[in-house]
């Protein structure tokens, strides 16, 4: 069976696609298609669909909308937050966590970390790398990333979410799957610490947020590693509701 692309466009009211920017200047330039040929499309937000290309150029692709497609959000969304991670190292994770299925990356800064690791540059660029692991694994909704100056700044914007807030610690006599096991609904969200895990003033401001201590194994892991098996162990549990 061949290859079938799939592109991030905008669902129009006469019944097409529309690919802009970077995504029809990829179709054209790139990947040179032409016109005719069958390709998917996603908007992003859970629409998606397959169809000819009608019309082609470096600016705008304009794509038959015959069999458009809804793909609605699980009844448990999965969140990993993860604290900002040398260069590169967050670039790594965020294919695998979008293949894994979650729904939103939050990235924070923390205590002795550099806030060069955030940014809007670094923002857009992982950006980018959602919207391109998107489209290889053909999702229909396009994961969140969201920065966050702190833990203290991750905990204000996450108050208030229905459903289970963890953070991984290494030796917590609870295991990450038997504390998400009571959420039917709303969103599990696990923290992982960055490097050199969490400050102790962070450890505190999440406990008392009502941030609940997991683990995943009985080593410890690195960041990138927790972060997807997190990701893995949440998102099974997601699937067996």
């Amino acid at each position: 069976m061949s290859h079938t692309f799939r592109f991030l466009g905008e669902l129009r009211p006469d019944q097409t696609w529309c690919l802009a920017g970077e995504e029809a200047h990829h179709f054209a330039k790139v990947l040179r298609l032409e016109v005719g040929t069958n390709v998917e499309v996603t908007d992003g937000r859970g629409n998606w669909g397959s169809g000819q290309v009608l019309s082609a150029s470096a600016k705008e692709v304009v794509i038959s909308a015959a069999q458009v497609q809804r793909q609605d959000q699980p009844r448990v969304l999965v969140e990993i937050a993860v604290g900002a991670l040398k260069p590169g190292f967050v670039d790594e994770i965020l294919p695998m966590l979008c293949e894994l299925g979650v729904d939103r990356v939050h990235v924070f800064g923390q205590v002795g970390v550099s806030k060069a690791r955030l940014g809007q540059k670094v923002h857009d660029r992982w950006q980018r790398i959602v919207a391109q692991s998107v489209k290889q694994c053909k999702r229909a909704w396009l994961p969140q990333v969201l920065e966050h100056d702190s833990v203290a700044d991750l905990v204000r914007a996450t108050t208030g979410d229905e459903g289970v807030r963890v953070f991984l610690r290494a030796g917590t006599d609870a295991p990450l799957t038997s504390t998400i096991t009571r959420i039917s609904s709303g969103r599990i969200l696990a923290v992982i610490g960055g490097e050199k895990g969490f400050d102790p003033s962070e450890e505190l401001a999440l406990i008392a947020a009502g941030f609940v201590p997991a683990s995943l194994t009985q080593w410890i892991l690195r960041a990138v590693t927790a972060a997807v098996a997190a990701a893995a162990a949440l998102s099974l549990h997601r699937d067996q509701l």
